[in-house]
């Protein structure tokens, strides 16, 4: 029990009046002396006897009476917490990511939790809480319900520590008991790590779909044949195994243009083909009928007009190991012989490629400084013999490091930055007895500090410096065999993707993306991407002979985006939602240290309510006064 004005209780001081009443009212007897001295002893005894148990009973219920009046006036009440504990404050969490569309009895995860806590708001204060899209700070019922009518699916998901953080803070004020309430589905993939802070108490409602069965387009790709045709291979998963036929239809546009079935009675994973035409555009969906998550029930691709990137090699070396590299499907090659080289024509190029110049004159360097400006490529090859003084110029002037004088000795390459951008989609895994090449001769360069190719003792053979790469050794034999090992392929091949990132099959919603479009656009034109439900104008960085954009926060949407310039489509860009919330697995709460779960929304405002609530008890105190004046009144009626 707890006291709203304990100060009240000074006035206790009060019960030293009746007593100091009681006892100046005591009187002595006063003897009278009598015949009969027996008879007249016995009634002596049994009136004071009496008399004093009297007045004993009437002090106690008149003290009785007042410290239950002054304990009323102290406003005694009952609360969970004491009086001593810090004042809560709390921030709310509601999980809106796409795993929160699947089914219960009443709808989908997400719309039952807005539909409780819009007819049961959890403070009626101001407090703040955020979603995986929006951060709200509620001063109102009104604001916070209006908030809530406002919360749809987002393909954003906070994993558990970026919930925490995030929720860190949003807390308001330091000297308070912080409080997180979390609802959500707790996906596994969400919620792997589960470290948790220990200045922030967790409460938590864990939502459960009715059934996780769910089936998902996953991926899509071409796979060409031998004979030149090619197929579209669609990959597609389930949660559980059954013998139902999912129909997998493709469409072109709004037209459909193949069908297909799929059943996972044998394997949770399938793959369908379709066959498909390189040579022309194509504006393609494919979908399938599910009724547990809908996100993942179609995927949006699009086929573009063939554009190949343009490469220009200058040669002092054999160049015919470059055609193998750049093959002509994807890249438009030309071949410079170093004393014929062009220099005008760099700047119509997307990559150039010195390969091993023994001299870089003036003229060079001032064509490629400007070239890398205008977001051009520059790959650099030195020569055995290379004129280290026009080679250090070369690589100042395109802050690309330097070089040092040759090292004799033979190194192998055996270290690969899987990380590295030009390598990350190249291995499925880390590679343990991969066949490296040797160097015999090589070049100490200034390391760039994610260096792509290393040789034994951590020497860099490959540099990246922005848009410049630069080897630290003559690829020519017999210096190096690098031109036999396979790992020369994707390292060419993906040094010249990266020039010009043309458009790809589809996008994903959520991650950095770079689009190369080759276009030149005038000063005052900008690219514009529109689709169906969402249009904006993305980041977009001109060059000379190309746009390149930037997409990340948007689109939110997937669908097909038609990149315009005014009312010319220069290109077709499909965004699909990542599918890894399509697997609807959710964390087991006892593997969830360190939070109080709830079963339902209901149970746990309930919860929060009662904590915070307080249960007055002056009422009693007051009854109780009255009953001790009510007994005190009776005693002096009827006791003799």
């Amino acid at each position: 029990m707890q006291f709203k004005n304990p100060e009240i209780f000074y006035g206790l001081l009060l019960l030293l009046i009746p007593i100091l009443v009681h006892l100046f009212q005591l009187r002595r007897f006063v003897k009278v002396p009598f015949t009969n001295v027996a008879f007249l002893k016995e009634i002596q005894l049994k009136t004071r006897k009496s008399s004093k148990l009297k007045k004993w009973l009437v002090l106690a219920l008149r003290c009785m009476a007042l410290a239950a009046l002054v304990t009323a006036f102290a406003q005694p009440f009952l609360s969970d917490k004491t009086e001593d504990q810090q004042e809560d404050e709390y921030v709310f969490y509601l999980d809106n990511s796409y795993s929160m569309t699947a089914r219960d009895q009443q709808g989908t995860l997400l719309s039952k939790a807005v539909q409780d806590l819009y007819d049961n708001p959890p403070l009626s204060g101001s407090f703040r809480w955020f979603t995986n899209s929006e951060d709200y700070n509620s001063d109102t019922e009104v604001d916070f319900r209006n908030s809530l009518l406002e919360v749809s699916p987002s393909f954003k998901q906070y994993n558990y520590k970026e919930i925490l953080l995030k929720a860190s803070g949003m807390f308001s004020k330091e000297d308070t008991r912080k409080n997180l309430v979390v609802f959500s589905d707790f996906q596994a993939n969400a919620f792997g790590a589960m470290d948790s802070l220990s200045s922030i108490d967790i409460q938590a409602v864990k939502l459960e779909a009715q059934s996780l069965a769910n089936v998902s387009i996953d991926t899509a790709y071409i796979q060409a044949n031998i004979n030149g045709s090619a197929v579209l291979k669609v990959g597609l998963s389930a949660a559980t195994r059954n013998n139902v036929n999912y129909p997998v239809s493709l469409w072109e546009a709004e037209t459909l243009a193949a069908k297909s079935a799929v059943s996972f009675d044998q394997n949770l994973k399938q793959e369908v083909a379709f066959p498909i035409d390189l040579n022309k555009p194509f504006l393609g969906r494919l979908s399938i009928n599910d009724q547990e998550l809908e996100f993942d029930n179609e995927l949006y691709f699009a086929l573009g007009k063939k554009t190949a990137i343009k490469v220009m090699s200058i040669n002092q070396a054999d160049q015919s190991f470059l055609d193998k590299l750049f093959p002509e499907a994807d890249f438009e090659l030309t071949h410079f012989n170093y004393a014929a080289a062009d220099y005008n024509a760099i700047l119509q190029q997307n990559v150039v490629v010195l390969n091993e110049l023994e001299r870089v004159p003036a003229s060079l360097v001032t064509a490629l400084e400007r070239f890398k400006a205008e977001g051009g490529v520059i790959v650099v090859i030195p020569a055995a013999q290379a004129d280290l003084t026009e080679y250090t110029a070369l690589l100042q002037r395109l802050e690309a490091g330097t070089f040092s004088e040759p090292v004799n000795q033979e190194r192998k390459l055996n270290t690969i930055n899987f990380d590295h951008p030009l390598f990350s989609s190249v291995f499925s895994k880390t590679v343990d007895n991969f066949q490296y090449p040797t160097v015999n001769t090589f070049f100490d360069l200034t390391s760039g500090g994610n260096d792509p190719l290393s040789l034994e003792g951590g020497n860099p053979f490959l540099v990246q410096f922005n848009r410049v790469y630069v080897f630290g050794a003559p690829l020519s034999s017999p210096n190096s065999n690098f031109k036999e090992s396979p790992l020369i392929v994707p390292t060419f091949y993906n040094i010249g993707r990266s020039a010009l990132p043309l458009p790809v099959l589809y996008y994903e919603i959520g991650k950095s993306q770079q689009i190369g479009l080759p276009i030149s656009l005038g000063e005052d034109q900008i690219v514009s991407l529109k689709g169906t439900d969402q249009d904006f104008i993305p980041l977009q960085q001109r060059y000379a002979n190309k746009v390149v954009l930037s997409t990340e926060a948007d689109p939110a949407v997937q669908g097909h985006y038609f990149a315009l310039n005014k009312t010319d489509t220069l290109a077709i860009l499909p965004y699909n939602t990542a599918r890894k919330e399509a697997d609807l697995q959710n964390y087991n709460t006892n593997d969830l240290k360190g939070i109080n779960f709830f079963d339902s929304v209901e149970d746990m405002l309930l919860e929060m309510k009662q904590q915070g609530e307080q249960r007055p008890l002056w009422q009693w105190f007051v009854i109780l006064a009255v009953l001790f004046l009510i007994t005190e009144m009776a005693v002096l009626r009827f006791l003799k």
